[in-house]
């Protein structure tokens, strides 16, 4: 299995305070990688470097097999076409529709301006994450898991090889992240594109992943394969013991069930549907 994104001895500074130190790890084509840690910790900075939207201080990192300290605009187009990234927050023009937000991402990718060409390119990925009835609505009339919905779609219409999401459960009820990570989840199998996840909760994020990062004070302190692994690492054995607190049994939230039963009940619509 090639591989889709690479960190060696990242580091990154600023103002000289030091947010990542000593990153080293391989995202794998085609994977769901998931990074969690408290707040704080770096991720986003992360998530931006591995966007291609922020360089290093120190270190490398290399996106499908290309070094990212190339700095020629070919190249920054390039990898802007390889790479969906979606924010923490915001990300969508508040002036513009969802279907503008949607077609200038394909406009400028696709080098398409034709209006029917391009809802032709965005109305499957907009049926399938059910948007397509937004699309004359500005932003800020949409809730955020509309606007996620949206910010996912507008990454996937050009293919992008990589999905790179920042806190996509953040603003979510559980109900609207369980079936948005089910839809991402399903789309991402079809399309077997790499999904790096960036999140400070370990659920739901988890349940689709695999494989997990913890990190914390700016390094990975745990890269694990199964859960049983990431269990052990000391910031998840901390939640562990504040959930039994609240009086769980095992101190974890298993949302396994919930999720399942939801994306089992998914498939059996669309199937009655097809």
């Amino acid at each position: 299995m090639s591989n889709a994104v690479i960190f060696e001895d990242v580091q990154f500074m600023h103002e000289g305070k030091v947010i990542l130190s000593g990153i080293n790890a391989t995202v794998e084509s085609g994977e769901i990688f998931f990074v969690l840690g408290p707040n704080g910790s770096g991720k986003t900075i992360l998530a931006k470097i591995a966007a291609g939207l922020l360089t290093p201080t120190g270190g490398k990192i290399s996106l499908m097999g290309t070094s990212a300290h190339v700095s020629t605009r070919r190249f920054e187009l390039g990898v802007r076409k390889q790479i969906g990234f979606i924010p923490q927050t915001g990300g969508l023009i508040s002036n513009r529709t969802v279907f503008e937000n949607l077609s200038l991402k394909a406009m400028f990718f696709e080098y398409q301006t034709d209006q029917e060409t391009l809802r032709k390119i965005i109305q499957p990925f907009a049926e399938k994450f059910e948007i397509d009835q937004y699309y004359d609505t500005f932003p800020n009339f949409l809730s955020p898991g509309i606007q996620k919905r949206v910010m996912i779609v507008r990454a996937m219409i050009t293919h992008t090889p990589i999905l790179i999401i920042d806190s996509l459960s953040q603003d979510l009820d559980q109900l609207q992240a369980l079936r948005t990570l089910a839809l991402l989840k399903e789309v991402q199998q079809s399309n077997k594109f790499t999904l790096i996840l960036f999140s400070s909760f370990l659920e739901p994020e988890l349940e689709i992943s695999n494989r997990f990062a913890v990190l914390n004070n700016g390094k990975l302190e745990t890269i694990a394969t199964t859960k049983e692994e990431l269990y052990k690492d000391k910031w998840i054995v901390e939640i562990a013991k504040a959930g039994k607190s609240l009086g769980r049994e095992s101190g974890m939230l298993d949302t396994r069930t919930i999720y399942r039963k939801d994306f089992e009940a998914k498939m059996e619509q669309q199937k009655k549907g097809d």
